[in-house]
């Protein structure tokens, strides 16, 4: 019976660096775990699910050994990719098949995986101590370490102390975010902990912080994890650092150290919508810590969400940079502000003689008509009825964010044709201006709805003016202004104003 205990893809670096080269060979370890010598161990191995690399080692392994076993030919693994790797040991006659296969899931020659224990080559790290008697040391020790029989460790109780632990070389290339995840720990005592990056194994080549534990009495394992990124492509190295006296001071212990390439740099998409001069910015991002609107025109914000108004129309090139600790994205986009504020209007009487209706296509958020009488209109387009001949001067004004902007056109009426509800024989309303009570006089036989309004057009009161009777409106609280009477006979609207004093 073999079983397959390790397998381990053999790592080349490039001549004069620590950028790894592509793996072509890799190390299994199996064990005779039967009652019989084995003198044929045929090993087989795919990547990715791809055709497998065969190879049959005629080596003699007797019950209870194990063996080391190179697998080379067939075998191109680069250091950036992911891969599935799937390896197998199989005899003939082997009668226990669930402890043949190994498998490395998303496994990436570039990432480090370390727990310091036996079979692992650890010659790449180092110690420096800068002051102190003890320097960092491995440790063998089940009941010390996390894992398996081996950690790192330093005892701290010795007086001051500035010491560092270094990493082997690592290639780190610039734009990708990496994960940093160790297990630590202290012994009966209060310790801090830092981890930093470096250019060389020496502590004046310290630069970025990437952990800092500044006061930790765990006395068991605790986890850490951090993500972070290099500005340039390059060669370095983890330290792992601890300095200072303190009361109680004992060990620190860390383990199962892992380095990784991740995919949690920023995400982000960004849309926009323009109303005259003002644009509505909208945001969805993820893996996001920081994020900066520049709106092209020296003004920025740091809401997801913002409101921006430009002062000048023309065309502007907005930039979106959204970040995290580890990395950033920016986003461009070119927005043009043009924000006319034409006003134009066109009329016709297609029905009746009396009886405009009037159509702008101008794009504005509000319109005010003037027809030449004491009536006005809020609407885009409305139809108006004239009650007696002559030329009327109807002026229209337009308005948006970007400002205001009227027209006068001369209406010409020359005939009148019957008409249900007029401005001048409908109603009377006086007096005008108003101090207490307004009197609204119905001067026709049919009810009427009146509302009264301000001059924003809200609605302020409501109420029905029977035929032929008066209506006594009480407005001594109302502000001193300009107020609108709509008065309705169900398919007929007019308005007339009046002056509160």
């Amino acid at each position: 019976d073999l079983a397959l205990e390790k397998v381990n893809v053999q790592r080349n670096y490039l001549p004069g660096s620590c950028e790894l080269d592509n793996a072509d060979t890799v190390a299994l370890t199996v064990r005779n775990v039967g009652d019989m010598t084995e003198n044929s161990i045929p090993v087989s191995l795919t990547i990715n699910g791809g055709s497998p690399v065969f190879q049959n080692f005629t080596e003699t392994l007797l019950p209870g050994e194990s063996i080391d076993l190179i697998l080379d030919g067939g075998i191109d693994i680069s250091p950036n990719e992911q891969i599935d790797i799937t390896a197998w040991v199989a005899s003939f006659d082997d009668q226990n098949p669930t402890n043949d296969t190994l498998q490395l899931p998303g496994f990436r020659l570039n990432d480090l995986l370390v727990d310091f224990e036996a079979d692992e080559d650890i010659s790449g790290w180092s110690q420096e101590s800068v002051m102190g008697t003890n320097t960092w040391e491995l440790i063998e020790d089940a009941d010390l370490s996390y894992s398996g029989d081996f950690c790192y460790g330093i005892r701290t109780d010795q007086g001051t102390n500035d010491d560092y632990l270094y990493s082997p070389c690592l290639h780190l290339e610039a734009n990708t975010c990496y994960t940093i995840s160790f297990y630590y720990r202290s012994r009966f005592s209060t310790e801090n902990l830092d981890v930093f990056l470096a250019t060389d194994p020496v502590h004046t080549a310290v630069m970025d912080t990437l952990v800092e534990l500044p006061n930790f009495n765990s006395n068991e394992y605790l986890f850490q994890e951090s993500v972070f990124n290099v500005e340039t492509t390059g060669d370095y190295y983890l330290t792992w650092h601890t300095d200072g006296p303190q009361s109680g001071r004992y060990w620190i212990y860390i383990d199962n150290i892992t380095i990784y390439e991740n995919d949690l740099g920023p995400e982000a998409t960004i849309d926009y919508a323009i109303l005259d001069r003002e644009v509505a910015f909208t945001s969805e991002t993820s893996n996001t810590t920081y994020i900066l609107w520049d709106f092209g025109d020296g003004n920025t914000s740091s809401e997801p969400n913002p409101s921006h108004t430009y002062m000048d129309e023309g065309t502007y090139t907005v930039t979106f940079t959204a970040s995290n600790d580890c990395n950033q994205i920016i986003i461009e986009e070119q927005i043009t502000i043009d924000c006319p504020v034409e006003a134009s209007f066109t009329f016709s009487m297609p029905d009746d003689p009396n009886v405009v209706e009037f159509i702008t296509d101008s794009e504005a958020s509000g319109y005010l008509w003037d027809f030449d009488t004491d009536d006005i209109s809020f609407l885009q387009n409305p139809v108006y009825t004239y009650t007696v001949i002559g030329d009327y001067n109807v002026q229209l004004t337009t308005m948006n964010g970007c400002g205001i902007d009227s027209i006068t056109q001369t209406v010409t009426i020359l005939e009148i044709g019957f008409e249900e509800l007029s401005a001048e024989g409908t109603v009377a309303v006086f007096p005008n201006p108003v101090t207490d009570q307004l009197q609204i006089r119905n001067k026709i036989h049919s009810n009427l709805m009146i509302q009264l309004k301000d001059i924003t057009g809200k609605i302020l009161e409501t109420g029905v003016l029977h035929a032929t009777e008066e209506l006594i409106l009480d407005v001594h609280k109302l502000s001193s202004g300009v107020y609108l009477l709509e008065i309705s006979n169900g398919h007929q609207v007019i308005n007339r104003k009046f002056i509160k004093k």
